[in-house]
C-alpha cells in the first residue's frame, strides 16, 4: 500500500509539472508571439525526449534499483520545471520542456514494474488502475494551480510554485518504499524473449502510439479550443479543463475495474466506443453546458489505460516487463509527439474544427486496431 501510494503521488507531481503548460499557454504565446504549431512543439519536445528515455528506462528497470530510479526521476523532474522558469525566449523554454521529458521518462517502467511484482494478476489491473489516476488527478490540478499562480504572478512563478514539492517528495519516496521481490530473470537476452513473443506485443506496442497521438493531440490545445471555439474566459476554461481531467481519476480506477471484470479486449473495445461518443458531443454542444461531454471525455477517454497495460504485462515474458513496458511507453509517447505537432499544424492551416476530426478519426484507428486482439 505504501507503494501503490507514493507511486501514486509521484505520478500525480509528474502530470502537474507536464500538463500545467496548455492552460497557461494564452499567456506564453502573447509574451513570445508564438503560432499554434510553435505551442504544440513545446509539448512534442517534452513528448519526443519522454519517448526516447522509455527504453533506457526500460532496461535500467530490470537491472537497477527501481526506487532509486523514481527518486532520481522525481528529483531531475523538478529541476528541469525549475529551468522552465528561467527561460527568457522560445529556444530556451522549447530545451527545458526537452530536459523535462529525459527526466521524466525514468517513472513510468519501473514504477509499472514494481506493482506488477506485488500484486497478483487478479488483482493486477485495479492496482495500475489507481496509479494511473494519479495522473489525472494531476491533470486536473495542473489548470487550476497554474493559472491562478500565473495570472496573479507570472507564468514562471508557475513552474517554480509547482516543481519546488518535487525535492521533498524524492527524498520520502527513497525513505519510505520498499522494493517488492522481482520475478525471476529468465536466461534469454530481452529482445530475444520479446521476439519470441512478438505477435500479442505488437499490437501492444501499437496500440499506445494511436491512443496517445489522439489523446495528447486534443488535451494539448482542449484549453484553447474552450477558449476560441466556445468563447470561455481563460478561468472558465481552466476550470472546466480541471473538471475533465479529474473526472479521468475516477476513469483510471474504473478502467482497471473493467479490465479484471470484462478481460483486457472487451475493456479497450468498451472504452474507444464510448470515447469516439464524447468527442462527438464536445463538437456539437455550446454555452455553459460544454462542461458536461468534457467530463465525459475525461472519464471515459483514460478508462482505456489500464487494460492497455494490463495487456502489455500479460503479454510479456517475465523477467523483461520493465524493458517491455518501456517499448510500450516509446511508441505512446512517440505518438503523442506527433498527435501536438499534427494537432497545432491543422489548427494553424484548417482550424479547430478540423482538430476534432483528426482527433476522432485517429481513435476510430485504434478500435479497429483492438478487434485484432485474440480473444482469451
Amino acid at each position: 500500500m505504501v507503494l501503490l501510494c507514493m507511486g501514486f503521488a509521484g505520478w500525480t507531481l509528474s502530470y502537474i509539472l507536464r500538463m500545467m503548460l496548455p492552460p497557461i499557454f494564452p499567456l506564453i504565446i502573447e509574451e513570445l508571439g508564438l503560432s499554434g504549431f510553435e505551442a504544440g512543439m513545446l509539448m512534442s519536445a517534452f513528448f519526443s525526449t519522454y519517448a526516447l528515455m522509455q527504453l533506457p528506462a526500460g532496461f535500467l528497470t530490470d537491472k537497477l534499483s527501481r526506487k532509486s530510479m523514481i527518486s532520481i526521476c522525481i528529483a531531475l523532474s523538478s529541476a528541469a520545471a525549475l529551468f522552465s522558469a528561467l527561460a527568457s525566449d522560445y529556444g530556451q523554454l522549447i530545451l527545458a520542456r526537452a530536459l523535462f521529458g529525459l527526466a521524466a521518462g525514468l517513472y513510468y517502467s519501473p514504477m509499472i514494474s514494481m506493482i506488477s511484482d506485488a500484486f497478483e494478476p487478479k488483482h493486477r489491473g485495479r492496482a495500475i488502475g489507481f496509479f494511473m489516476s494519479g495522473s489525472r488527478l494531476g491533470s486536473a490540478l495542473a489548470p487550476i494551480l497554474a493559472v491562478h499562480i500565473a495570472i496573479s504572478y507570472g507564468w514562471r512563478m508557475a513552474f517554480i510554485a509547482c516543481a519546488l514539492p518535487g525535492f521533498i517528495l524524492a527524498l520520502i519516496f527513497y525513505l519510505l518504499v520498499s522494493e517488492p521481490m522481482r520475478d525471476e530473470v529468465k536466461s534469454m537476452c530481452s529482445l530475444a524473449l520479446i521476439k519470441a513473443n512478438w505477435r500479442p506485443l505488437f499490437i501492444a506496442y501499437i496500440l499506445p502510439a494511436v491512443s496517445m497521438m489522439a489523446s495528447m493531440g486534443l488535451a494539448t490545445f482542449l484549453p484553447m479550443y474552450f477558449i476560441t471555439c466556445k468563447e470561455l474566459s481563460i478561468e472558465s476554461a481552466a476550470l472546466i479543463v480541471s473538471l475533465s481531467f479529474l473526472a479521468g481519476f475516477a476513469g483510471h480506477i474504473f478502467g482497471g475495474f473493467l479490465t479484471d471484470k470484462l478481460g483486457c479486449k472487451y475493456a479497450m473495445l468498451s472504452t474507444l466506443i464510448l470515447t469516439l461518443v464524447s468527442i462527438l458531443l464536445l463538437h456539437t454542444i455550446s454555452g455553459s453546458a460544454i462542461v458536461f461531454p468534457a467530463i465525459f471525455f475525461g472519464f471515459i477517454s483514460v478508462s482505456g489505460a489500464a487494460p492497455t497495460i494490463a495487456y502489455t504485462v500479460e503479454s510479456s515474458p517475465e523477467g523483461v516487463r520493465g524493458f517491455s513496458l518501456g517499448i510500450g511507453n516509446t511508441t505512446g509517447f512517440i505518438g503523442a509527439s506527433v498527435g501536438s505537432a499534427v494537432g497545432g499544424l491543422i489548427i494553424d492551416l484548417l482550424g479547430y474544427d478540423q482538430l476534432l476530426t483528426f482527433i476522432f478519426t485517429i481513435y476510430a484507428l485504434a478500435l479497429l486496431i483492438t478487434m485484432f486482439i485474440p480473444n482469451k
